[in-house]
């Protein structure tokens, strides 16, 4: 058994040697055999995931049921702080896949009798908890509200899933209260797997100019084939006749057929 070396504030377990040796590698190599490893070596290898829920369709979506309640849908998300902050960079390249298992029921507070405010649904990632799961963040009363800002800094990072707006005096939510901030890359998006910014464009331009050189070069070869096939048709009737024998076919029929079909292109160029 290995001896214990530092005591981890974020699980209230003592770390093995292994495991402390793991936590101060600063350069990262993921996956080798018989090795040790934190969250963060995975992380690093899956670093170019960008932020957002896996599928408007399926994940996260918010229904109200009954009252002042709204139901949170199973689903996953993915979280990737640095791609969103320069600030959160320095959180060892930190990324982390976020499933919820089963439905989730949040009862938000009564209305005001005056004033309306929006609530936002968010999936946060708490750096000093050391976890991730839904939230539910109220707004400030106003008469022109705005929903509460997400947190995004050393101490937590959020994405920002629905905004439900509570109207004065209301007392049982419906869908149209019920903005989707699911498909906004600002707040939440769509998850994207591998590295952005490739320059599809420019190589489609590139091949497309190899291809359109290359169409121009056979169009060249092909006229100047037919150019000599017709003069030696016409001035050498025979010779071009013993030329077309040469051709395996496999009856006189198809090789009339042959003729033909060259004597009409020949003719159309």
């Amino acid at each position: 058994m290995s001896d214990v070396l530092q005591y981890d504030d974020m699980t209230g377990q003592d770390w093995t040697e292994e495991q402390a040796e793991a936590e101060s590698r600063t350069q990262l190599s993921y996956p080798l055999n018989n090795t040790w490893y934190t969250a963060k070596f995975p992380q690093s290898w899956m670093f170019s995931r960008t932020n957002g829920i896996f599928s408007s369709d399926n994940d996260l979506i918010c229904t109200p049921i009954g009252g002042m309640r709204v139901n949170i849908s199973t689903g996953r998300a993915w979280l990737n702080p640095g791609s969103v902050n320069s600030t959160l960079q320095q959180l060892d390249l930190r990324n982390c896949c976020y499933t919820n298992a089963e439905n989730a029921e949040f009862e938000l507070e009564i209305a005001d009798g005056l004033l309306t405010r929006i609530d936002r649904i968010v999936v946060r990632w708490d750096f000093v908890l050391n976890s991730v799961f839904l939230d539910l963040k109220q707004g400030i009363l106003a008469s022109n509200p705005q929903p509460p800002a997400l947190q995004r800094d050393m101490e937590a990072f959020e994405l920002g899933l629905h905004d439900i707006r509570v109207a004065p005096r209301t007392i049982t939510l419906n869908s149209g209260m019920i903005s989707d901030l699911r498909l906004n890359e600002e707040l939440c998006g769509i998850m994207r797997d591998g590295v952005t910014g490739i320059p599809t464009q420019a190589l489609f331009d590139q091949w497309y100019e190899w291809f359109s050189h290359l169409q121009l070069d056979a169009q060249s070869k092909g006229n100047e084939f037919i150019v000599w096939a017709n003069l030696f048709m016409i001035e050498q009737p025979q010779l071009f006749a013993q030329w077309m024998m040469n051709f395996q076919f496999t009856s006189e029929q198809e090789m009339r057929e042959f003729q033909a079909a060259f004597q009409q292109i020949s003719t159309s160029w």
